[in-house]
């Protein structure tokens, strides 16, 4: 099953799933992941530590996913959203 199909299936389903992509550079950290929780919401997260960008973790929250991309088509905070 493909990280976009699971995130659909655990959300629909409210079954709690992450998955997380990330590396090492020569002077810096970087992952960038998916958090789905108990009662169905997605969450975006992402952390960068090292010399070249500020040591932070961020997180989103995720009313709707792309349908053919593990990306978030609506954020919850979007001015857009009515």
């Amino acid at each position: 099953m493909t990280q976009l199909k699971c995130a659909q299936e655990s959300s629909r389903t409210k079954t709690p799933f992450w998955t997380v992509s990330g590396g090492v550079r020569i002077d810096f950290l970087y992952a960038r992941g998916l958090l789905a929780q108990p009662d169905g919401s997605l969450h975006f997260f992402s952390y960068c530590g090292g010399q070249h960008c500020a040591t932070e973790f961020e997180m989103r929250w995720c009313l709707k996913l792309k349908p053919d991309d593990l990306e978030c088509e609506q954020w919850a905070n979007d001015p857009q959203r009515k």
